[in-house]
């Protein structure tokens, strides 16, 4: 096993039962297809990324995109619930754009919802604040796809982050992912910082992005309220919302080009 690879082992089952779950491998012993697996007591041990029973993957459990799962027993799909349930496995960057683009989709059929307008400034500050958490769990997910990928991008993770090698693997693995958790994605230029340093290609231009963080953080930390000036709310409308959709995908649209030379 490469020691760059983030493995997560089920002593049982693994089974979609809703939504689409994508990881940088599935390995099994066998597998069947619309097997009912019950989930047991899910006893996750976070050191060494075991999973003690079956696992039911569906809407409030996702697997991780930059892990490669292996079930002792069998990893099927249920689709009694939601046709569309599904394992995807691909290796790299891939996952984590599969994950941007469901996310993003949803954000966008949410803008066409109607609402009414006793809720409309509190609905529409939400898809503003979810759209920069879908973009900064992306660039998180990116990031550590990327290092649990190739050696040259987790021996560089290593030296940006000052985290030495050592025999136990589970404890630099743990290291590497708790360094790169604890970031934060918003802050662009230190975001920018540690990709160029851990990859070989560049980091899409954030200025656009910069320019609507500040009614991001006017929503959250304020309610709204301007940080320059007490009296303005600076409530999001849905063209807000809508244009800054229209900025992250096209940063991530950028990146998906300049990581695709890897």
């Amino acid at each position: 096993m490469s020691f760059r690879e983030y493995r997560i082992e089920i002593t049982g089952s693994a089974c979609a039962k809703e939504g689409k779950h994508y990881a940088q491998n599935w390995v099994a012993s066998s597998v069947s297809d619309g097997e009912e697996v019950q989930m047991d007591h899910l006893g996750y041990d976070a050191k060494k990324h075991n999973v003690t029973g079956n696992v039911v993957f569906d809407k409030h459990l996702r697997a991780v995109p930059y892990a490669s799962y292996v079930a002792n027993g069998s990893v099927n799909v249920n689709r009694d619930v939601d046709p569309q349930a599904d394992f995807s496995c691909c290796p790299g960057f891939g996952p984590a754009f599969s994950y941007f683009y469901e996310f993003i989709s949803d954000l966008r059929t949410s803008l066409n919802v109607p609402i009414d307008e006793r809720v409309r400034e509190l609905y529409y500050n939400g898809l503003y604040i979810s759209a920069f958490g879908i973009l900064e769990l992306f660039l998180c997910d990116f990031l550590l796809c990327g290092v649990f990928w190739k050696d040259e991008f987790y021996l560089n993770a290593l030296t940006k982050l000052n985290i030495k090698l050592r025999p136990d693997q589970f404890l630099v693995e743990e290291k590497i992912k708790n360094a790169i958790y604890n970031k934060v994605f918003h802050r662009f230029d230190e975001i920018q910082d540690i990709y160029t340093a851990v990859f070989n290609f560049g980091f899409p231009d954030w200025q656009e992005l910069s320019k609507r963080i500040e009614r991001r953080h006017n929503i959250i930390h304020r309610f709204a309220f301007s940080k320059e000036n007490r009296m303005i709310v600076d409530y999001a409308t849905k063209e807000d919302a809508e244009e800054l959709i229209q900025t992250i995908e096209k940063f991530v649209g950028d990146l998906k080009v300049s990581s695709a030379k890897v």
